[in-house]
Order: C-alpha cells, then sequence, then structure tokens
C-alpha cells in the first residue's frame, strides 16, 4: 500500500543530527470506474485466514431497508467451526453470510432480534465451488445454495440498516479484531437492491451481470493496486488486506 516517509536531518555548527525517520500510509479513495476492461482468464479472491481479508468502507454500500440480495461463489478451504464469508457489521448488529461447521446460513438482525436462515445439513462436496444467496423481500428471507431453496423464514419487521464496512473473510469485533475468519475462494460477490431470487430453485450465473439493482459487483479480474475494482459503476473498490490475493479461478 502507498505511504509517505519522513527523514530528515538537523545541522548545527559543527554537528548534524539523524531525526527518527517516520513512515505513514496514505488513505487513497478511488474514482468510480464506469467500464471495467475485459479481461481474458477469471480470476477469484483468495484468503488465506489470519488477517486476510476484502474491505469495502463506504457507507453508501449498505442498501435501505427493504428487499435486497448479497451473493458470491465460494470454494472453502476449511468448512470446521464458524467461518465468516462476509459481514456488514457485527452478527448480532447487521447481516452475514457464514459456514458454521460445513452449514451455510444468512444472518440478518431483523427489528430488535437476530434471525438466521441455514442448511441444515453440511456441504456434501466442500472444497468445491458453490453459489450462494441470501434473500429478503417484503415478506420473508431465504438461503439458497447452488440455486436450492435451503430455508425460508417469514418477516414481519424490515432488517437493521447498518453503515459498518463490508468485510469479506471475517466478522468483527470491537477494536477492529476479526474472528471467525474464513479460508478460501471467493468469486462473483454482488449485492442489489432487489429480491432476485423467488420459489424453490433457479440456475446460478457463472458471471453475474451489472444492472440499475446492483450496488456492488466484484468479478475480482481487474485490479489497481490494492483494489479490485468495482464493475457496478458506484464505486465500491474492496481493499485487500494482508495476505490476500487474486488467483485463476476455475468454476
Amino acid at each position: 500500500p502507498p505511504s509517505l516517509r519522513i527523514a530528515c536531518d538537523s545541522l548545527g555548527e559543527r554537528v548534524r543530527l539523524s531525526l527518527p525517520v517516520r513512515e505513514r500510509p496514505l488513505e487513497i479513495t478511488l474514482p468510480r470506474v464506469p467500464t471495467l476492461p475485459e479481461t481474458a482468464q477469471d480470476h477469484a479472491l483468495m484468503l488465506r485466514g489470519a488477517a486476510s481479508t476484502l474491505q469495502i468502507t463506504k457507507t453508501s454500500l449498505d442498501p435501505k431497508p427493504g428487499p435486497m440480495t448479497v451473493e458470491c461463489w465460494f470454494k472453502a478451504s476449511a468448512t470446521a467451526g464458524r467461518r465468516c464469508l462476509l459481514s456488514k457489521g457485527r452478527a448480532d448488529e447487521g447481516w452475514s453470510l457464514w459456514l458454521r461447521d460445513g452449514k451455510p446460513a444468512f444472518v440478518v438482525k431483523v427489528g430488535e432480534k437476530v434471525t438466521s436462515v441455514a442448511m441444515s445439513t453440511e456441504l456434501k462436496r466442500p472444497r468445491q465451488w458453490h453459489h450462494l444467496a441470501g434473500v429478503i423481500d417484503a415478506t420473508e428471507m431465504r438461503i439458497y445454495l447452488d440455486g436450492k431453496l435451503a430455508q425460508a423464514r417469514a418477516m414481519k419487521t424490515p432488517r437493521s440498516a447498518v453503515s459498518d464496512p463490508l468485510i469479506v473473510g471475517g466478522n468483527p469485533l470491537s477494536g477492529n479484531r476479526l474472528i471467525a475468519k474464513y479460508a478460501g475462494a471467493i468469486d462473483e460477490l454482488r449485492l442489489s437492491t432487489i429480491a432476485r431470487y423467488q420459489g424453490k430453485s433457479f440456475e446460478p450465473a457463472r458471471r453475474h451481470s451489472n444492472d440499475p439493482h446492483t450496488l456492488l459487483l466484484l468479478h475480482m479480474d481487474v485490479e489497481a493496486g490494492t483494489w479490485l475494482l468495482d464493475a457496478s459503476g458506484r464505486g465500491h473498490h474492496g481493499k485487500k488486506l494482508g495476505k490476500a490475493i487474486t488467483v485463476l479461478a476455475s468454476r
């Protein structure tokens, strides 16, 4: 990441003192990119646990309380325990996608309560690519795995809005600490302001498309320094932190 390094000496009569070197990171905000270039190869974000994350700090990223869809393709390197694929706020205040002992879950703060929908069984092929989607409409929340409805739950109260950063690869605690760190690959992350999927099944797209309802679309293909560029045209670029890298993906 870019930084500013300051080094100077203090000069006096017959004396020269070197002052301590100071280095500070530079915070850079990337502009919106209306159209991203096409790439010949498909890439994915690879997270290796520890401090490997992708973060998007803009508060405009959270949909207004109402319909939404959050979806991605993922291939987990490990599924034991609690592993958070992505989260908007802490588990008790925002919304998030999880693997809980290999069982995908969509967790949402609704009014004063936290509710969830989840698969009742573990992934049958945990180390292969899967499509995961969490959907909210006017009456219920749903979770789909590979285009198949896993569970639906009625909602009588709109979900709570949250302005925290979107974190891919963990769930935040106070003091910028992360828990439930995810290890594996994530691709085609899309956040929408509509309930894109209804009914019991649909065919997941290998590559998600952009439209007026898209708030965020990360193909993970186009980089600018430490950023992965947002294909929605809204400037919600993701910043890679720690050991997060991009790798060639074959789905």
